[in-house]
């Protein structure tokens, strides 16, 4: 297993989004640090550490998590390569 931090971008055109990923048997489960409306099955995730392409893949699976303590939206994506 792998773990790190980095950004990721789901859409050409918007910012990337700071977020903590974990591979497991060669997908990648992103925890993203804001939420993102509109995160769909079938779109890319590109990781970013700064300007630098480190990863990419297709969404296989995006869910919401809320978190009861600050009632903070998160996004989990599961990506496969």
């Amino acid at each position: 297993d792998l773990e790190f931090k980095c950004s990721v971008k789901l859409r050409f055109r918007t910012y990337s989004v700071p977020c903590n990923v974990k591979i497991i048997d060669n997908k990648a489960y992103l925890v993203l640090e804001d939420s993102v409306q509109g995160v769909a099955t079938g779109q890319a995730a590109v990781m970013y550490e700064d300007d630098k392409v480190i990863g990419s893949g297709w969404i296989i699976e995006a869910t919401w998590l809320i978190i009861k303590r600050n009632l903070d939206k998160i996004t989990i994506i599961k990506i496969w390569s």
